[in-house]
C-alpha cells in the first residue's frame, strides 16, 4: 500500500495534479496510522513532506510550514541532525515556502 501510494503520488505530480497529489498521501498517511511500529516512521516522513511539497506547489505557504512541523525541523536543523535526504528535502521546501527560515 505505501510504496504504491508513494506511486501514484509521483505520477500525480508529474501531471501537475497538486491536489491528486495531496488527496494520495491522505490516503497512504490515513493506512499508515494503524501501522504502530517504528519500523514505519521512515514512510511516514516521507509521505507528509511529498504532501508538503505538493501544498507549497498548490501556493498554500501557511499550510506547508505547518505540515512540516516549522519547530521540529528548525530543531533538527540547529542541532545538526539532518542525515537524510528527506530531512533535507523538507527543510529546503519549508525555506522556500518561508524565505526568512534559517538554512
Amino acid at each position: 500500500m505505501v510504496w504504491f501510494g508513494l506511486v501514484w503520488a509521483e505520477l500525480h505530480a508529474r501531471e501537475g495534479d497538486a491536489a491528486a497529489v495531496v488527496r494520495q498521501c491522505e490516503r497512504v498517511l490515513s493506512w499508515l496510522e494503524r501501522m504502530r511500529s517504528a519500523w514505519w516512521q521512515g514512510f511516514r516522513a516521507q509521505v507528509q513532506a511529498r504532501r508538503a511539497l505538493a501544498v507549497l506547489t498548490g501556493g498554500d505557504h501557511a499550510r506547508c510550514r505547518a505540515l512540516l512541523g516549522r519547530d521540529a525541523f528548525e530543531a533538527a536543523y540547529e542541532r545538526g541532525r539532518l542525515l537524510d535526504r528527506d530531512d533535507a528535502l523538507a527543510l529546503a521546501a519549508r525555506t522556500v515556502a518561508d524565505p526568512a527560515a534559517p538554512g
